[in-house]
């Protein structure tokens, strides 16, 4: 059986390891190492073995075959974490820190190669996650299939073969969902402002774009849908038209989208 331990179960780590619970994934037994576990979260994962640190793990002789990595990044930085009596040579290391490299990471596990950087989204909190991984070339492939089949429990997956472009990852659909409970907060702002009572705004903004993104997720061509949806001359190719003036909506997506990377960039270190 093996043995996977969350450093860190707050509302990512959580998030997935609540989802691999709920799906039986593998032959597993799980622990958590996170001194700040709250009650509520604690009961919920109460089949996990719980620790406030990982002394605590020392004591009780305990090697794991998988380390996930989910606690903040200055955290993670900051402290004098040691892993080398916890580990083993293949001993996965699965890290969802943002902007912490997998050259940093390999510095704080030394006993093992195999670290694999993944991007998930808040999306894992209810299985829609739009998850991206980076590892080095030379993890092995049963690493690689151990980090994919985790992360598909939460939504879906893909690679990227260069770690440079988690930074565009992080950018895309890391800080994607704030921009999309954004747009949804300035539709119901525009709508209380054309009359409309703020609790009827607050429905229609937030139900219609539930609704197109059920049939985003069938379909998955938004072009066609937009299209579908446009009456030329009508309402709908007004609001357009009023968008993309000067290209307006899609430079600022590109300068907001940059302006993430650009920090993601700045928090691993990089000039």
């Amino acid at each position: 059986m093996k043995k996977v331990l969350f450093l860190g179960a707050g509302k990512m780590g959580g998030a997935i390891l609540s989802k691999l619970l709920s799906s039986n994934f593998g032959d597993c037994s799980f622990y958590i190492v996170d001194p700040g576990l709250n009650k509520d979260a604690a009961e919920e994962l109460s089949v996990c073995e719980i620790y406030a640190n990982l002394s605590q793990c020392l004591e009780k002789n305990l090697r794991f075959d998988v380390v996930f990595l989910s606690v903040k990044p200055q955290i993670f930085e900051n402290s004098s974490l040691s892993f080398d009596q916890l580990i083993h040579p293949k001993t996965v290391v699965i890290s969802v820190m943002a902007g912490i490299s997998c050259q940093t990471i390999s510095k704080v596990m030394p006993e093992t190669s195999e670290i694999i950087r993944c991007m998930p989204n808040v999306g894992a909190l209810n299985g829609h996650s739009a998850s991206v991984s980076y590892c080095p070339s030379h993890v092995t492939e049963n690493s690689r299939c151990i980090a994919e089949n985790l992360m598909t429990q939460v939504g879906s997956f893909a690679w990227v073969e260069s770690e440079d472009l988690m930074h565009a990852v992080t950018g895309l659909s890391g800080s994607g969902p704030a921009y999309f409970f954004a747009f949804v907060e300035a539709m119901r702002e525009a709508g209380t402002g054309l009359g409309l009572n703020a609790a009827l705004a607050d429905q229609l903004a937030i139900d219609t774009m539930i609704g197109a993104a059920e049939l985003l997720k069938v379909q998955r061509d938004p072009t066609a849908l937009r299209v579908m949806v446009t009456s030329p001359n009508g309402t709908t190719q007004a609001a357009l038209d009023a968008f993309s003036h000067d290209d307006a909506m899609r430079c600022l997506v590109r300068h907001a989208m940059s302006a993430a990377v650009s920090r993601s960039v700045e928090l691993s270190g990089k000039k």
